[in-house]
């Protein structure tokens, strides 16, 4: 295991001094309340991280190090690992996996669940880009990609939307780093890209889950 720089743990301390109540390494499943959940009119659903919810995004953070070269010293990663957490929060049932696997965060009935989590300092819009970043000639590891973006002070993260390995992972979505899209817009790593507005809702995945409840009982 890689250890944090000193620089790094500053970096993630002020950035979470205001939320941190360490938990234990081992970690125990959260049950969110109605209260963090806000449902919006443009289909986005707003989670409202708690103390405990950040402190898990941070332990997380910790337990794997700050790469060299990262930019942002692993403040980064609490971007990632927030996302993780309120996925997690929403899907009480999926079972985390982060810690032992990298290919994907979570599994939940038979499926492989990657989060996909981007930083923002303003509500998302649909026309914005949800990625998954990849290689062309690299394989996809998860069965099913589910995005957010998470508010820049950790306050907010908004479930966007979800996409089935096949629908994510077309040859059409797929865009070269430093191409442009017919706004202007440069795409900064290679990988899939498409609006956000051509996922599945968010609340879907509920649904679906409801669904396959009932055919399985």
């Amino acid at each position: 295991m890689r250890s944090i720089s000193p620089r790094g743990k500053d970096s993630l301390n002020a950035l979470t001094n205001n939320y941190l109540c360490l938990t234990p390494r081992s970690s125990r499943r959260r049950v969110a309340t109605k209260s963090q959940f806000q449902y919006h009119k443009n289909r986005f659903i707003v989670f409202l991280p708690n103390k405990d919810d950040v402190a898990e995004a941070f332990r997380r953070s910790q337990s794997l190090g700050i790469p060299p070269s990262s930019f942002t010293r692993g403040v980064g990663r609490m971007t990632g690992f927030l996302g993780e957490v309120a996925f997690g929060a929403y899907v009480d049932e999926a079972e985390y996996v982060g810690e032992q696997c990298y290919s994907h965060d979570y599994f939940f009935r038979g499926k492989k669940i990657d989060v996909k989590s981007k930083t923002c300092t303003t509500k998302p819009r649909l026309n914005y880009v949800a990625t998954v970043n990849r290689q062309e000639s690299k394989d996809p590891d998860a069965d099913i990609y589910f995005f957010t973006r998470v508010h820049k002070d950790l306050s907010k993260v908004w479930l966007v939307g979800w996409a089935t390995q096949y629908n994510a992972t077309k040859d059409k979505n797929f865009k070269k780093k430093g191409s442009t899209d017919n706004t202007g817009f440069t795409y900064l790593c290679d990988g899939y890209h498409m609006p956000i507005r051509s996922l599945r809702r968010p609340d879907s995945f509920l649904s679906l889950r409801q669904c396959r409840k009932k055919n399985r009982d």
